[in-house]
């Protein structure tokens, strides 16, 4: 992990996929991230700066399920397997993401450890911002880190809606095994 996303590609003018993609590439495709999707050019360098590029190799685990949740992060190249590990050591896919995905969110903003783990698919670029980083521009770019957490919220919200719907589905396919006499 590199401090400093524009020093570091600064530094390793390639991403560590082997594709060979050039520094200014991600940099354009981060902000064109839904992260980004209320700032403006100067915002979006100043967020830029704030955080760090992580590299991850593929099968490579960024997190597991239980570990404290102290940053989260932007998929900018790759695909990233977010799962959960159950009795038996079942693996439950909970979602496949890719470019521009937000994920841990969650545990940067309640401080409870992270309910999921999640591992590289393939190699991938992301924007790492660490809870630490989000408070200081909380004290100091308030209007920044409102565009910033409003994006948050509306993935946040997009997801807790799928999970309603896969909620209430499960719930109408087990009514429907129920005999007509226990309804």
């Amino acid at each position: 992990m590199e401090r400093g996303f524009r020093r570091s590609l600064a530094r390793d003018r390639t991403c560590p996929t082997g594709e060979g993609v050039e520094a200014p590439v991600l940099i354009h495709a981060f902000a064109r991230t839904h992260i980004c999707r209320y700032l403006n050019e100067q915002e979006a360098q100043v967020l830029l700066d704030q955080g760090t590029l992580r590299r991850l190799p593929q099968g490579e685990i960024l997190f597991k399920t239980g570990d404290p949740g102290d940053s989260m992060f932007v998929i900018l190249q790759g695909r990233v397997h977010i799962y959960q590990v159950l009795e038996g050591g079942i693996v439950k896919t909970l979602a496949n993401l890719g470019y521009g995905a937000i994920i841990g969110e969650v545990s940067v903003i309640d401080r409870q450890p992270r309910s999921a783990a999640a591992s590289a698919l393939e190699d991938s670029a992301l924007f790492e911002l660490s809870r630490t980083q989000i408070v200081g521009l909380i004290r100091n770019q308030a209007a920044l880190a409102a565009k910033v957490l409003w994006a948050v919220m509306e993935t946040i919200s997009v997801r807790l809606r799928d999970t309603n719907a896969s909620v209430q589905s499960l719930l109408l396919e087990k009514l429907r095994e129920l005999p007509r006499d226990d309804l």
